[in-house]
């Protein structure tokens, strides 16, 4: 079977011309919406094997050609595949499931939109059986998703919401710490952060991005990347590759994974150490989780630990 490259993917996310709203997309397309949630996306996706799957944020994007990893909702531990896509879900977040025609056939590409109509999720189909999986969902008459209140980023921190994340922070694993992303998009845990405690949080210059990927393309230090939709967290594990920036865009390649970030939308990086893990997070203005870096489950965390421990601290 022929593949198809994600680095289409990556060149729309520079151009803007991937729909990034569902409005954008009916003006394109004809769009047919379906039954279920972000656990149906996980059950469907674990059937497929050569699709290609990709979150974006409007801030940063990750493609990858497989299928998914088993469901992974928030109850479960964190793990990360090395030979299909992760896919962290809570399945309680509204999200509206759609479907349109794709170019290995109708009805091939199944998205995913948030309460304000933003296409997070994208699933294409490139043939085969995987053609055949994603027109089997249940169609809906139209879409009942129900637009949420925009909230504000404010510098208002809970003193409540501080106390419980630094009572929770020692015992919390990696699924643990990702699942505070998934509640309202990191806004909390983004206002926590700076009162949980030296040694378990601290912000870092937002420069040393570029020169931290490209030290770990460079040195071949696999590592695994995860940006943040509605709801869900899209993971991979990258190896080796190639590392490139066009303009503000930071474009990292590695066979069929592809993943992106927008340097100019990243407001702040914070590192976040618990246990024997660390964590280097990407937040936006808004106050949302953008991606998280985290290590390579097979290597030496001990490693991985030093190398963020090194990066330059915010001052």
């Amino acid at each position: 079977m022929p593949q198809r490259a994600p680095a289409r993917d990556t060149a729309l996310f520079q151009t803007g011309e991937q729909p990034r709203t569902l409005a954008a997309l009916q003006a394109q397309a004809e769009v047919t919406f379906v039954e279920g949630g972000l656990d149906t996306v996980g059950l469907i996706g674990a059937q497929l094997s050569d699709a290609l799957i990709s979150t974006n944020n409007g801030a940063a994007l990750l493609s990858s050609m497989g299928g998914l990893s088993r469901l992974q909702d928030i109850t479960r531990p964190f793990h990360i595949s090395r030979s299909r896509v992760t896919l962290r879900v809570n399945p309680t977040t509204q999200v509206q499931l759609a479907r349109t025609a794709g170019r290995a056939g109708p009805d091939t590409v199944l998205l995913v939109t948030d309460p304000q109509d933003h296409v997070s999720l994208r699933i294409e189909a490139n043939g085969g059986y995987d053609a055949l999986v994603l027109p089997a969902l249940d169609q809906d008459a139209q879409s009942d998703l129900t637009a949420a209140p925009t909230v504000e980023h404010t510098n208002i921190v809970s003193l409540a919401a501080v106390r419980q994340a630094k009572d929770r922070w020692a015992r919390s694993d990696s699924g643990m710490h990702f699942n505070d992303i998934l509640k309202d998009g990191g806004s909390t845990r983004l206002a926590t952060l700076p009162h949980v405690g030296d040694g378990r949080a601290w912000q870092i210059q937002e420069q040393v991005i570029v020169s931290f990927l490209t030290y770990l393309i460079g040195r071949r230090i696999s590592f695994s990347s995860l940006v943040a939709g509605c709801g869900f967290l899209q993971g991979v594990i990258f190896q080796d590759g190639d590392i490139r920036l066009l303009d503000k865009i930071l474009l990292v390649n590695c066979d069929r994974r592809h993943f992106a970030v927008d340097l100019s939308k990243v407001a702040s990086c914070w590192v976040s150490r618990f246990g024997a893990v660390s964590h280097l997070e990407f937040y936006a203005a808004d106050g949302k989780a953008i991606a998280v870096l985290a290590p390579d489950p097979h290597n030496d965390l001990g490693h991985w630990n030093d190398l963020l421990a090194s990066l330059p601290r915010h001052r």
